[in-house]
């Protein structure tokens, strides 16, 4: 279950037979980005970054553990002088 009622998933596009990964929040402090995903506890996800969308491989950021209540809240650091990046949650 991701936490999310049949009528929170038809709204976003979702299966609500499907467990769906949500971005429930993010924020930039100065050289941080802050986020904040829900995930299913025990399985590992992979933060994943890139500079240019056309580009072929994706950089990898860190691999996170959602805590006991299901949600993933973490920082990573912006690249110095980047103006854009693009972020992605993978399952390994």
């Amino acid at each position: 279950m991701d936490g999310l009622t049949n009528a929170g998933e038809y709204q976003r596009g979702t299966d609500p037979r499907a467990f769906t990964v949500l971005l429930l929040g993010s924020r930039r402090e100065n050289d941080r980005l802050y986020l904040r995903f829900n995930g299913v506890v025990g399985r590992t996800y992979r933060l994943e970054r890139q500079t240019d969308l056309g580009a072929a491989t994706w950089e990898t950021v860190t691999n996170v553990l959602p805590a006991e209540s299901g949600e993933l809240e973490f920082w990573t650091a912006l690249p110095p002088g980047t103006a854009t990046g693009f972020y992605r949650l993978v399952v390994p």
